[in-house]
């Protein structure tokens, strides 16, 4: 009995067992992190699956999706601007392929964050447009943010796939405030504002906007937005 532990216990030191077990690990852990790169397995060097039988000791999904998050914020506000072209498309068929192969879960956590994120700006875009609602009606400014842009502010501060974007969103908010502020200032009656045309085009910039960001979602997630 003690010499079987004893061979057993000495394949297990024995230096190709060891190569063969974290060979064996890495494979493993690149179908269920790596899923594109599992998929194309017979193009593959073999020799990646020594490397990730260790590397899942470092493994951080999120810091993954945190540079997805950042693609799927750039995707959507190119097409905002109005700038994607027949190679942005393309750069986003191939970028939906790769999230698709993603776990579930995985999948909907950046899924979930993108959508908070756009809702957030246009709680944001809102809260601006009740703040030029007020100025209109009393002839002072008094910036309004509603509870519910202040949630989702701290909420995505704290969701570490959406914390990057958001803080610079609310580093650019501020200086859309101070703009905003000067432009209010300036505002004189006699410069042609129209309180009414104001509002209808703030209508009709939400609506365009909406549905560019769900047509651009959709592209990238393959779902409603």
């Amino acid at each position: 009995m003690k010499n079987k532990i004893k061979d057993f216990l000495m394949l297990l030191i024995n230096p190709y067992v060891i190569l063969f077990l974290i060979w064996g690990g890495g494979l493993i852990h690149s179908k269920n992190k790596h899923p594109s790169e599992w998929k194309n397995f017979w193009n593959t060097n073999y020799l990646i699956y020594f490397y990730r039988g260790v590397e899942f000791m470092w493994h951080d999904d999120d810091v993954e999706l945190i540079a997805d998050a950042q693609l799927c914020y750039d995707f959507i506000t190119t097409g905002l601007n109005g700038e994607n072209n027949d190679e942005g498309v393309e750069k986003i068929n191939i970028f939906s392929k790769k999230i698709d192969l993603y776990p579930q879960n995985k999948k909907e956590r950046l899924a979930n964050s993108i959508r908070n994120i756009f809702l957030y700006e246009r709680l944001s875009r809102k809260d601006t447009w009740e703040t030029m609602n007020y100025f209109i009606e009393y002839k002072k400014l008094k910036w309004i943010e509603s509870e519910k842009t202040k949630l989702l502010e701290e909420k995505l501060k704290k969701d570490k796939i959406s914390e990057a974007i958001v803080k610079k969103f609310i580093i650019d908010k501020n200086l859309r405030m101070n703009l905003f502020e000067k432009y209010i200032n300036e505002l004189d009656e006699n410069e042609g504002f129209d309180p009414q045309l104001f509002n209808e085009d703030f209508i009709q910039i939400e609506s365009f906007t909406k549905e560019l960001i769900s047509n651009t979602f959709k592209s990238i997630f393959n779902e409603e937005y």
